[in-house]
This record gives C-alpha cells, structure tokens and sequence, in this order.
C-alpha cells in the first residue's frame, strides 16, 4: 500500500543504449528500455493505484541522457507524471507555484515520477511543451547520434 519507489543505477550501454546495473559490479546489464518497459506493464497491476517514483542515478552520457528521456516518454505515455505547464520554474523543486498541493498522492494515481540524480558532467536539457520532448540546446552531434541510433 502506498507510494512504491524503484531505484535504478543507469550507465552508458556497451552498443549506444543506456542500461541499469549497480555501477562496475558483477550484475549484468539490463536496457533501460526494458527495465521502463518493466514498470510500464506490472507497476500498477496489483490493483494499487498509488504512485511509483523511479529515482535514477543518472552517469551516463549526454546522448545516452537523450535516450532515457525518450523511452520515458514513449514507453510510460499517459502513465508519465509531468507538472502541469506553468506550475514549477524550470530549476525548482515541484511544489506548485500557487502553494496548492495538486500534487498528492491521490492526484498521482496510476502515475510514474520521475526523480534524477545526476552525477557531475551529467547534462540533461530536455524540456516538454504540450506532450512533447524539447530538445532545444541539444549540442548537434548528440541529436545527430540519437536519431541514427533511432
């Protein structure tokens, strides 16, 4: 019962993909992709609609970065918990502007939240507007290498 967390250590990926494995150890590797997919498919299937915050320790590079926002997106869609236009400012904790909290966990039932660490050097510039990634400032080569990657 309850809020449910998942912690997720992710790292650049051997082929250009980012996976999830606790930092140089012996476990293997596993696609953040999969893992999101993962989420997506049984978070809520146990009948409790409470909220499940993926706390993502992020140490991968700034392409990698690009494709783990992009499977958020388009793996988790509607089940994506994104503030509301207009609620937070862009480097501020999520607490509503106008002070409410529309942010309980009743209001963020059958929602994933997402909370990133990112470790030194890590960049993330990725904005939404309407439902879509904004990847405005995006150094070039990594936009180039994400969209040849797919």
């Amino acid at each position: 019962n309850g809020c449910r967390c998942i912690d997720l250590d992710c790292w650049d990926g051997r082929f250009g993909e980012p996976v999830v494995t606790r930092g140089h150890t012996r476990c293997p590797d596993v696609l953040f992709a999969d893992v999101v997919s993962t989420v997506e498919q049984w978070a809520f299937s146990t009948g409790n609609p409470f909220p499940v915050i993926l706390c993502i320790h992020v140490n991968c590079s700034e392409d990698q970065q690009l494709k783990m926002a992009m499977s958020l997106k388009d793996i988790l869609g509607p089940k994506l918990f994104l503030p509301p236009l207009g609620t937070m400012d862009v480097g501020e904790s999520w607490i509503p502007s106008d002070g409410a909290s529309v942010f309980s966990p009743m209001a963020l039932r059958n929602k994933v939240l997402i909370q990133a660490r990112m470790e030194s050097g890590c960049y993330l510039p990725v904005e939404y507007t309407n439902d879509t990634l904004d990847v405005t400032g995006m150094p070039e080569e990594v936009l180039a290498h994400a969209e040849e990657a797919g």
